[in-house]
């Protein structure tokens, strides 16, 4: 019984420290400030303070962003203030919810890069982010390892055909998606509209029929994949 009780006392330990040790990173045009996450309120209020000059924001905080802590994240992004284009919150847990807050948030923010891989968003948190990419300045969006499946993958192949998204690096990789999937991707490099230069499918089923449509995508004058 002695032994069990340290086990668990050893475990509680061991959760409080992660939480603890759980890194936010604030960036401006001079310096990095890092904080635990037992901070986070404090950093929301200062990225949406008067005259701050924060530009990136990185959260390291092993699963400890949850949907409630997306849309914080959302709200302040939609700020006036907030001059954030950096954002990186990979590896959290922000689920399709969070994901469809951060998503309504992009076309009303100053974001560039966005790393929300790991965040358990599946295919419909990767549809709300679609649906915001003709409408955002993203440049850069990390997407991987959300299982999205093909029916992301084809909602996030459709937004990049459109004229006004401005996409150049696209990681995708890790997501569950098979040759429908691979396929839409291919057909979007195709297409005249389509700025992406980086694309990371590693890890994916596409078989050989999403494999030969991405083969003959790269033969196709309107590829800009580098």
């Amino acid at each position: 019984m002695k032994s069990l009780k340290n086990i668990i006392l050893a475990i509680m330990l061991l959760c409080s420290v992660n939480a603890l040790s759980a890194q936010i990173t604030l960036v401006d045009k001079n310096d990095f400030i890092h904080y635990g996450f037992k901070d986070f309120n404090t950093v929301i209020k200062n990225i949406t303070a008067e005259n701050n000059n924060y530009i990136k924001l990185t959260i390291d905080s092993e699963e400890n962003i949850n949907p409630t802590g997306a849309q914080a994240i959302a709200k302040a992004l939609k700020n006036k203030n907030c001059k954030l284009t950096f954002l990186d919150i990979g590896f959290n847990k922000i689920g399709p919810s969070g994901a469809k807050a951060i998503a309504e948030a992009l076309p009303n923010c100053k974001l560039t890069y966005l790393d929300i891989r790991s965040n358990k968003i599946g295919p419909s948190g990767a549809k709300s982010i679609a649906e915001a990419l003709p409408n955002c300045k993203l440049t850069y969006l990390d997407i991987g390892a959300n299982n999205i499946d093909d029916a992301g993958a084809q909602a996030i192949a459709k937004a990049l055909k459109n004229e006004t998204c401005n996409l150049t690096y696209l990681d995708i990789r890790s997501n569950r998606i098979g040759s429908a999937g691979g396929q839409a991707l291919a057909d979007a490099l195709k297409d005249p509209n389509c700025k992406i230069t980086y694309l990371d499918i590693g890890g994916s089923n596409i078989g050989d029929e999403g494999a030969k449509a991405l083969a003959e995508a790269l033969k196709n004058p309107n590829c800009k994949l580098t």
